[in-house]
């Protein structure tokens, strides 16, 4: 095991060479060229339990929130296009980190005003009786819902980062730039205003088990069920046609896959670590009803979801299936055309973000790369753990975070 010293720099050292057995798996270099990242399980033993490994990642997670912290924050469309942001609500916190960091050494905010003009952002006096109780101020202002900056805390004090701010503002196909995105990510995830935590953790705690009528055994060695793997399946507006794994071909038509693909990937990922917990995130009801079904029966895993009406907040399934991308504009069939009147806007906000925060926390990841959604989790993973997590992207390789 390498020292706390020797660790400092594992950076560089991911940087300028290729993945080494005696280096932690947070050296992952293969995102921007591989779909798939299953470290052995040596590998993962390490990022499990080893104290120095664990030591030094809470530390750099410390020093990186007090250096951004300490940036002189700006609010300039040309820097962070409010344009970009209204999108969708997972676009908009996307396009936000991105922003932050391109924009070194500045930090780029929001004003309540500009928050106010997000499509998604809600506002509603009060919250809606599904998602809880409302404060006693209510939820009428944005900063309710988001606040303006991803630091609760400007500090006035210069932090010392070099390190962190030569990583930023240039290259993003990097083993640093995928770190630091990730802390860019866990710091926008807290930005969020008490309404929506409130709402968030209201439909948190309504979160639904499955339990399989039997447990099949496990064919790992390092055997855990408290070892849990995220999924994210994205269906709705982006299911043009049904491809196979590794065919992410954008240029005319968005895939998806059938769920038996996901699970060939859960399985992979159980018998090398043992993970019987699937925590699900979803557009799409039939997958709800579909992933059910098969835990019931099959007796493999247990699965975590959050209920509530999809097909209701993100329109009907499929729609835009056997339809080019530019059929589907000229239709008006994604999601960003859809208006959402004052309880619509909070609870596709809450969903967003509650689902968000119970994937992040899962020990490693299945989705696609072509979904921000899917990326944003990802990011969030690597943010709240402090590593590069064993992950599946069904399409394509995550490739560089952010477009060079």
């Amino acid at each position: 095991m390498k020292s706390s010293e020797q660790l400092h720099n594992i950076w560089s050292q991911c940087d300028s060479s290729p993945l080494m057995d005696n280096l932690p798996p947070m050296c992952e270099t293969g995102f921007v060229t591989s779909r798939q990242f299953v470290p052995s399980v040596a590998d993962f033993e390490v990022l499990q339990k080893s104290r120095v490994v664990l030591e030094w990642k809470t530390r750099e997670q410390i020093r990186f929130d007090a250096w951004l912290c300490s940036l002189r924050s700006i609010s300039d469309p040309e820097t962070l296009d409010p344009k970009d942001l209204a999108q969708t609500i997972a676009k908009t916190i996307f396009f936000w980190i991105e922003a932050i960091f391109r924009a070194r050494p500045v930090r780029p905010t929001l004003t309540p005003k500009e928050i106010l003009s997000l499509q998604f952002v809600p506002h509603p006096d009060q919250l809606p009786p599904s998602l809880g109780r409302s404060p006693p101020n209510g939820c009428g202002l944005p900063t309710d819902w988001l606040r303006a900056d991803v630091c609760r805390i400007q500090r006035n004090q210069t932090v010392a980062g070099a390190d962190f701010a030569e990583a930023m503002g240039s290259r993003a196909d990097t083993t640093r730039a995928l770190w630091i995105s990730g802390q860019l990510m866990r710091n926008a995830v807290d930005a969020v205003g008490p309404c929506a935590q409130l709402a968030a953790r209201q439909l948190m705690r309504n979160a639904r088990v499955v339990a399989p009528r039997s447990t099949s055994g496990s064919t790992s060695r390092y055997v855990s069920k408290h070892l849990a793997i995220g999924m994210h399946v994205r269906r709705g507006d982006a299911c043009m046609r049904w491809a196979h794994v590794g065919d992410g071909d954008t240029s005319k038509s968005r895939p998806c896959y059938h769920l038996s693909e996901y699970i060939d990937a859960a399985r992979q990922m159980a018998a090398t670590y043992g993970a019987r917990q699937l925590l699900v995130a979803t557009d799409s009801d039939s997958v709800i009803s579909e992933l059910e079904a098969f835990t019931l029966e099959s007796g493999e895993f247990t699965m975590v979801y959050l209920p509530y009406h999809r097909s209701m907040l993100f329109g009907t399934e499929n729609r835009n299936m056997n339809l080019s991308i530019a059929e589907a504009e000229e239709r008006g069939g994604f999601i960003e055309h859809q208006r959402f009147n004052q309880e619509g806007k909070a609870l596709v906000f809450a969903t967003f973000f509650a689902e968000l925060n119970m994937l992040l926390k899962a020990d490693m990841f299945i989705g696609t790369s072509a979904s921000i959604v899917s990326r944003s989790v990802f990011l969030a993973q690597i943010g709240y753990h402090g590593h590069v997590p064993p992950y599946v992207f069904l399409d394509a390789p995550f490739g560089p975070v952010f477009e060079i």
